[in-house]
């Protein structure tokens, strides 16, 4: 008979501990049926788990007063943009301060984090480690070029970024210096101080973030961000990645500019302005960034080069 009743209602929205439910009256036999889901060991959840943030939400009853969701886990609570490898991680991160025990568990992974940098704030109903104290535990997984990535949306005001959840900016770039030099030997320190050496505010995207990575870690220049190209008093374009002195752009064309008509054309005519007023534009793709071969660096250095030629004293 137990095994049919309803569950009460303080277990039907939202995952529970085994321990509370059997304590409130409810059989084993009820906590075995399949409406409920195992999400984690000891807990139980009528809703399934559809996405690495309910896995997160689903520890949530599990956690004690020291524990904070931290690492790619964070990231994805808080929106922060990740490499695709990481879109859906089979275990929860949890951190904690450095003298406490991290939980286990097969969905769970615990690390361990110094005082100074544990901290926990409460995001949609999950305890996280603040922004910056998320973004200097990536560097256990992530690559400088991938920090940097997530970095730039940390110091972003724009509105390109739909997921992110901390406030718009959240930091400056001299706040993010100061945060890494402070982090002297933390797992990662070194890497996070290259990124945040690198880090701009104004970057409208990360795919804008990684090629700007790309470029920096290839002994480019380093670029004008989003900048207004005028001529004659008219502003032909605003350009992703702009070498001024030497009228080059460097421009990261998205899905959005093939599933766009109007976009489509709008990107033609402000190409074909910018070349009939002399500068050169170097377009990239995701498939460009992706390639072995890096043709747009091989490009962009041609340009680059032909532009220092032509800026040269002649010596006739």
């Amino acid at each position: 008979m137990n095994a049919r009743i309803e569950l009460p209602d303080q277990y039907r929205d939202a995952p529970f501990r085994y321990r509370d439910a059997r304590a409130g009256g409810l059989s084993a036999a009820r906590l075995r049926r399949d409406d409920l889901d195992h999400p984690h060991r000891g807990v139980r959840s009528r809703a399934p788990v559809l996405d690495h943030e309910d896995l997160c939400r689903a520890f949530v009853p599990r956690m004690r007063p020291w524990h904070a969701i931290a690492g790619v886990s964070a990231a994805l609570v808080w929106g922060l943009p990740l490499p695709p490898r990481w879109s859906s991680p089979q275990a929860v991160v949890v951190a904690v301060p450095e003298d406490r025990h991290p939980p286990t568990g097969a969905a769970v992974r615990g690390l361990r984090l110094r005082r100074t940098l544990w901290d926990r704030v409460v995001v949609s109903g999950v305890p996280v480690l603040p922004p910056l104290a998320t973004w200097a535990t990536l560097a256990r997984v992530l690559t400088v070029d991938e920090l940097l990535v997530v970095a730039d949306a940390l110091l972003t005001s724009a509105d390109n970024y739909p997921a992110l959840r901390v406030d718009r900016p959240h930091a400056t770039a001299d706040e993010l210096l100061a945060f890494t030099a402070a982090l002297r030997n933390a797992t990662g320190a070194s890497a996070l101080r290259v990124a945040a050496g690198r880090a701009r505010a104004g970057v409208e995207s990360p795919m804008e973030s990684e090629l700007r990575g790309r470029l920096l870690a290839a002994g480019f220049p380093e670029p004008e961000i989003n900048g207004e190209i005028e001529e004659q008093g008219t502003v032909l374009a605003r350009g992703d990645l702009v070498f001024r002195d030497a009228r080059v752009v460097v421009e990261y064309e998205g899905d959005e500019h093939r599933s766009s008509v109007e976009r489509f054309r709008s990107d033609i005519g402000r190409v074909r302005r910018l070349r009939a007023a002399g500068w050169h534009v170097v377009r990239v793709t995701i498939a460009d960034l992706r390639a072995p071969e890096q043709t747009y660096l091989r490009e962009l250095a041609r340009e680059l080069a032909i532009a220092s030629v032509g800026d040269a004293p002649s010596h006739a």
